[in-house]
Formats: structure tokens, C-alpha cells, sequence
């Protein structure tokens, strides 16, 4: 009785742990969902998983909602659409540019980075460095 309850609590340790990849990425990488693909304003990402090494950044949309864990990025293909989720690598962190976003936008995220695009393993789909 005693090794089928071991046995027992083994699998379901294992089915837990292997269950949710995409919240258990590997260092840099993370599940994201586009809030805005806006050529003109910007595009604007929120990191939905991943391990949390990114610092806190804030967005306002002009619809008053707020977004914890957002930021700005290169504009993405028109294959994105807004609320579609996608994996990345990123590869630099930075404070955007003011003079970049037009007044009639309103204002940026707090942070902006530069990505790859990656699978739900952290393997390179496509590189930032191509566009």
C-alpha cells in the first residue's frame, strides 16, 4: 500500500510540475499578448509569464486601463493582431525616447525593449536583428 501511494504522489508531482511550461520559461524569455500595434503610436506589449527579472513598467491606454508589465517595442508584423500571445526572448531594456511618440499618443510605457520572437522552449523563430 505504501509504494502505490508513492508511486501515486510521484506522477502527480511530475503532472504538475510538466503541466504549464509557458509559466515556467527559461531566464529572458516569456509569454507576451500585443495591446497596441499602432504604426503611428507605437506597439505595446504586456509579459503575461515568465520569470519576472524585467523591471516594473506602467501603461495608460486612452481608454483610462492601466497595464502592469508593459511595454514598448518595434512595431510587429501585421500577422499580430491585438490581443494575440507570443513567446520572446529579450535582449535589451531601456527607457524610450521621448521625442518619439507623438502628443496626440499620450505617453509611453515606462520601458521599452527589443525582443526575438521564440517558441514556447526558448527557441529562436525569428531574430530582432533581421528586421
Amino acid at each position: 500500500m505504501k509504494n502505490i501511494i508513492i508511486t501515486t504522489l510521484a506522477i502527480c508531482i511530475g503532472l504538475f510540475i510538466s503541466c504549464d511550461k509557458s509559466d515556467n520559461l527559461v531566464e529572458n524569455c516569456y509569454k507576451a499578448r500585443l495591446i497596441s500595434n499602432n504604426s503611428t503610436c507605437g506597439t505595446v506589449v504586456q509579459i503575461v509569464a515568465g520569470n519576472p527579472v524585467l523591471p516594473q513598467s506602467f501603461w495608460m491606454e486612452g481608454n483610462g486601463i492601466k497595464y502592469e508589465q508593459a511595454y514598448s517595442t518595434n512595431i510587429m508584423s501585421e500577422e499580430y493582431k491585438n490581443g494575440s500571445t507570443f513567446f520572446l526572448k529579450v535582449s535589451n531594456v531601456s527607457k524610450p525616447d521621448p521625442q518619439i511618440m507623438p502628443a496626440v499618443c499620450g505617453p509611453l510605457p515606462q520601458y521599452a525593449i527589443v525582443f526575438d520572437l521564440v517558441d514556447e522552449n526558448c527557441s529562436l523563430l525569428k531574430s530582432s536583428k533581421s528586421d
